[in-house]
């Protein structure tokens, strides 16, 4: 902030200098350096040779020059995450068409039903130990009672009279494929 301050500071400073095209610099007595249109009397001053900026035809040029520039690249990485998206789907093709191939469908539902688990049983540990440490509750073997309760979390399986948690992780590469599998099966 404080390059950013002085430099706000110094643009102040030199403006009406740049109207009249002189700019001074000086340093005081605690060293600190100044810029100003004149050095205070007691001071003398460098008198700075300040660049006169580009045309307002030259400056709008350029932004045009950039606002094209930036468009490509933005159509250029449009295309790249097209075809990165296209050849995604083609390797999860040939991929669901190679595990076809090789394993049974009870295979690649095992597989399915290991990457769910893997992705379940943290949040069950947590379900549980969240009930666990509920204070409302007031069981006298709270770590069975939820243990039990949340034997089947996440499976979409319904325990007793309560409603139970949806299933979860049908997303999963492993059980995309085995679905496709499944639904290739059916239509031959």
């Amino acid at each position: 902030m404080r390059i950013s301050s002085t430099l706000l500071l110094f643009i102040l400073l030199i403006s009406p200098a740049l109207i009249f095209g002189e700019v001074y610099k000086w340093t005081d007595e605690e060293g600190k350096i100044h810029y100003g249109n004149k050095p205070p009397a007691q001071i003398e001053g460098e008198e700075i040779q300040i660049k006169q900026g580009p045309s307002e035809d030259e400056a709008q040029r350029a932004q045009q020059k950039i606002e094209r520039q930036l468009e490509e690249m933005n159509e250029r990485e449009e295309r790249r995450k097209e075809s990165l998206a296209k050849q995604d789907e083609e390797d999860q093709e040939t991929n669901t068409e190679k595990l076809d191939e090789s394993l049974s469908l009870e295979e690649l539902d095992r597989h399915c039903e290991k990457a769910r688990e893997e992705k379940i049983a943290p949040l069950r540990e947590a379900a549980i130990e969240e009930c666990i440490t509920n204070p409302r509750l007031r069981n006298p073997n709270p770590e069975e009672d939820c243990q039990r309760f949340y034997k089947n979390f996440g499976t979409g399986v319904v325990v007793g009279v309560s409603v139970g948690t949806p299933a979860k992780f049908y997303d999963l590469p492993e059980c995309v494929t085995a679905f496709e599998a499944r639904k290739k099966n059916r239509v031959r």
